[in-house]
């Protein structure tokens, strides 16, 4: 989870470099993607943000086989799952934005 904080509203484009499972991002509580494979790149639509404080939250999950095969002949245990390479968060329009995570 991290806190965003925007002086206006604008749409952003999040990308996640590197990512082993599923993705969901959501803003402010609200869930505005899903991203089973690459690219994992997702467009916060402005109407999703606020002025001042946002939180941007990206959950990743595994995927089923990733535990049925644990401890099998095919996998000895569970492969990684999570963020391999940090976030990106940009303007989607590519222009400058005032963004600053805390």
């Amino acid at each position: 989870m991290r806190r965003i904080e925007l002086d206006t509203p604008v749409p952003l484009e999040l990308t996640l470099p590197a990512v082993a499972g599923a993705v969901t991002v959501s803003v402010n509580g609200v869930r505005v993607a899903e991203r089973a494979w690459a690219p994992y790149r997702v467009t916060i639509p402005a109407d999703a943000l606020r002025p001042g404080g946002n939180e941007l939250r990206v959950r990743v999950a595994p995927s089923a086989a990733n535990r049925y095969y644990a401890g099998t002949g095919l996998r000895a245990e569970p492969e990684p799952c999570g963020l391999l390479a940090p976030p990106l968060l940009r303007h989607a329009l590519k222009t400058p934005a005032s963004i600053t995570e805390r």
